[in-house]
């Protein structure tokens, strides 16, 4: 949260099955995995919020601190 917005931000995990290659004899399923985050964006008008724009970035949070609008 800054002075004008109010961020919430959601990590996604997400596992994709691959398939087993021609002619091999998989003897488990193979996956691949990944982590995003959505981001959601909304400003801040007095009392009021407005919803400004949402983002998928690759990657999550480190911690609740790990964010800054002015990357510093």
């Amino acid at each position: 949260m800054s002075k004008n917005s109010l961020y919430l931000l959601q990590n996604l995990y997400f596992y994709n099955p691959r398939p087993c290659p021609r002619g091999a004899m998989c003897l488990m399923a193979n996956y691949s995995a990944g982590e995003q985050t959505l981001i959601h964006k909304f400003g801040i008008d007095g009392y009021a919020l407005k919803y400004q724009k949402s983002a998928l970035v690759p990657g999550t949070l480190l911690t609740q601190y790990s964010m800054d609008e002015d990357t510093y």
